[in-house]
């Protein structure tokens, strides 16, 4: 969730890379759900892309996501969903 490349910090300002990720997830969304369970969640286990993406959470609570939108996790449906409304 504290993805350096796509955060701000003290030293850094990357908000500005925020939206060029979240227009090629959504460009890819069918691939990524494809892909199974093929990624690692923070809990350590095989989890589907949406499961175990943190970046993608925090990068979409600092687009204006609503958080209450987000406590359910994401899929690839609710995935395009947020983005039509970002």
């Amino acid at each position: 969730p504290k993805d350096g490349w796509l955060g701000t910090s003290f030293i850094a300002d990357n908000g500005h890379r925020r939206r060029p990720y979240i227009d090629a997830v959504f460009g890819n969304a069918r691939a990524l759900d494809r892909e199974g369970t093929r990624y690692i969640s923070q809990g350590g286990r095989l989890a589907t892309f949406w499961e175990a993406n943190g970046a993608l959470k925090a990068a979409l609570l600092d687009e204006g996501v609503p958080a209450d939108k987000l406590v359910r996790g994401i899929t690839a449906d609710s995935f395009r969903s947020l983005y039509r409304g970002l």
